[in-house]
């Protein structure tokens, strides 16, 4: 489960407001953020670090994994 989820549990389970949430949202993103500066020298979130990038919001889970198979399967050794 991703930070985003877990955030969305604590506001469920009333522990936080929405205020709450979102500060703790940003504040854990931006430590994130300098662990994986801190370990690669490299902005974290930059496309140009991953080898696929995915807008997930506009294909949906599931045709998302479907590209992600066509991708692997495209290119089996890779």
């Amino acid at each position: 489960m991703g930070t985003i989820g877990i955030v969305v549990i604590i506001l469920l389970l009333g522990v936080l407001n929405y205020k709450q949430a979102a500060h703790l949202l940003v504040k854990l993103d931006a430590r994130h953020a300098k662990y994986y500066f801190d370990y690669t020298g490299k902005k974290w979130g930059d496309a140009v670090n991953y080898d696929l990038c995915i807008n997930s919001a506009s294909y949906g889970i599931e045709e998302s994994v479907e590209l992600i198979e066509r991708m692997i399967n495209k290119y089996p050794n890779s």
